[in-house]
């Protein structure tokens, strides 16, 4: 998992990082105190997907990402490692 990945509710995890030049968040679980990814998600623009029963969006904003899951937000900064 990239540096700068952070606990979210409900045993996920998730970072914001760079892929193909786009920033995109990605998701995985924890394990062992790591994050492993399972999945990337860019810019939803208000829909959202169904992962493991919970609803998932994203928003980017400017310095990081707002993550909706069902009713709960969070903000994942822009971080350039540690």
């Amino acid at each position: 998992m990239p540096d700068g990945f952070l606990a979210l509710a409900f045993g996920f995890c998730a970072a914001l990082v760079l892929d193909g030049g786009q920033d995109v968040v990605a998701f995985g679980y924890q394990s062992k105190g790591e994050c492993v990814v399972h999945v990337y998600l860019g810019e939803s623009y208000g829909d959202t997907v169904t992962i493991n029963g919970h609803e998932i969006g994203v928003a980017l904003i400017d310095g990081g990402a707002e993550v909706s899951i069902d009713d709960l937000r969070f903000v994942i900064p822009k971080t350039s490692g540690i």
